[in-house]
């Protein structure tokens, strides 16, 4: 008895296994992993991310289908499943920092918020639920932000009902079809956000991220780890949304494609209305 169990439970082992396909991510140029990974199999519901050793697992399928592979600091590589060779490489994408020059140490600093959070501002919160969701929005340049040009705090509304949980965010840049495209940052911005209601404040001034003239997107993205895992395949923290009457500054990616958010259509909240991601910004000089 005990040697038939053991042979079936071999059998759903090694089913999974065939199932399945572990991959791994890498930097074209150093060889080091990449972690956090955003995949997606293209215009499909099938997508995670790799973890902190840039790992990670799909099922197999049909060779045809393509897949989104996106990160922080690297060109976005799309790839038929049949071609995919392991481990993956991605190329650095190549990022040039602004250097800052001081001219007098004296001088006062200049601060200023673009759309500054308050908490009863947030309708309401949302998990990740088991999908690389990310949640952008669009902030556009404003001739008087030549006084203040440098980007020094992000600020994300969040609720979380652990000690700790953790979130990616992303700054991109703006390309011709007025979609986000490529980061204006190299490397993961990765925040932790502690138990409870809060507004969460990036300090990224050491980056020296200049607003681009044409406007630049804020964007939140869960990470699917076993630390953040919550219920019903949900991930924290909650990330909190406002209410808005249009979609024009308010961005989802999924199925490895950048669309505006749907309106709500009266199956929650009022016809009409879009979710645009609680977010503002400090600038400084």
């Amino acid at each position: 008895m005990k040697n038939h169990l053991l042979i079936l439970f071999i059998v759903m082992i090694s089913n999974i296994s065939f199932g399945q396909i572990k991959w791994a991510i890498i930097d074209a140029d150093t060889k080091e992993n990449i972690p956090f990974v955003n995949i997606w199999v293209e215009n499909n519901n099938i997508g995670t991310i790799s973890n902190e050793y840039g790992q990670f697992v799909l099922p197999k399928m049909d060779g045809t289908k393509v897949i989104v592979f996106s990160a922080t600091g690297y060109n976005t590589k799309k790839i038929k499943f049949n071609l995919i060779k392991n481990p993956i490489e991605l190329k650095p994408q190549i990022i040039e920092l602004n250097e800052v020059v001081l001219t007098n140490l004296k001088k006062r600093k200049k601060e200023k918020y673009i759309d500054k959070l308050k908490t009863r501002q947030i309708r309401h919160y949302l998990p990740g639920f088991g999908k690389p969701w990310i949640f952008a929005k669009f902030f556009n340049y404003k001739k008087e932000y030549e006084e203040t040009p440098f980007i020094k705090e992000i600020s994300i509304a969040v609720e979380t009902t652990r000690e700790e949980s953790k979130f990616l965010i992303h700054l991109l840049k703006i390309n011709k079809e007025g979609k986000p495209q490529e980061y204006l940052n190299n490397k993961n911005l990765i925040v932790t956000a502690e138990k409870g209601k809060n507004i969460i404040n990036k300090n990224i001034s050491n980056l020296n991220i200049e607003v681009p003239e044409n406007g630049l997107f804020v964007a939140v993205e869960w990470l699917l780890t076993k630390q953040n895992a919550s219920v019903f395949d949900s991930f924290e923290p909650y990330i909190g949304f406002t209410h808005e009457e249009s979609n024009e500054n308010s961005w989802v990616y999924r199925f490895g494609a950048w669309k505006k958010v749907k309106s709500y259509n009266g199956e929650i909240y009022s016809t009409n209305t879009y979710k645009q991601l609680a977010a503002a910004l400090k600038l400084s000089n």
